[in-house]
């Protein structure tokens, strides 16, 4: 889903997520406190919190980079490498930076793009904003994907679409590939 229809379903599962996580963290705690087998109930306390850490922490780091790229501007960029590219002309990044700033929310529970390949953003301050992009089948465009954790353990999470990013990835000669 792009747009106002993915926040919105992005906070329904959210407020899910939560209010039901604490139900039964509320439930776990009384009981505790009453019975003498206290291990089932720690379990379960435990399990509600794993389970609304795992849906908060992605969510977390896909509206912060979201905002990163929406506020970031042509001058805090020094370099991008996009597929392999590098594009380093002031007009390039302005017209790539232009195109992040137009992002639009995205949330997916499949995947329906194409290929990712890396999107690489170092900016004049000297921080590298990894990413990935994708062509995405669905709607012509691009998907912009992140990264949370390390090498080995690490989920995905979606930052955001865009159709003009697209093709200006195109037009500098980073095309995405269309296939897995």
């Amino acid at each position: 889903m792009i747009g106002s229809g993915a926040v919105a379903l992005d906070i329904a599962i959210g407020a899910a997520v939560i209010a039901i996580s604490a139900f039964f963290l509320f439930v776990s705690f009384a009981a505790i406190r009453q019975e003498k087998s206290k291990l089932k109930w720690i379990v379960l306390a435990l399990f509600c919190v794993f389970v609304a850490t795992s849906f908060v922490l992605p969510k977390s780091a896909e509206t912060r980079m979201f905002f990163k790229l929406r506020n970031l501007r042509s001058a805090e960029i020094k370099s991008v490498t996009a597929n392999g590219r590098s594009i380093s002309s002031r007009q390039e990044i302005d017209s790539l930076a232009d195109e992040l700033q137009k992002l639009n929310w995205f949330s997916s529970q499949h995947d329906g793009w194409g290929r990712e390949v890396p999107l690489v953003i170092e900016t004049q301050s000297g921080e590298l904003i990894t990413l990935r992009v994708a062509y995405y089948l669905k709607n012509r465009g691009a998907v912009v994907r992140g990264r949370l954790g390390g090498r080995h353990a690490y989920q995905d999470y979606d930052v955001g679409f865009s159709e003009g990013l697209l093709d200006t990835l195109i037009s500098l000669g980073a095309s995405l590939p269309q296939t897995r």
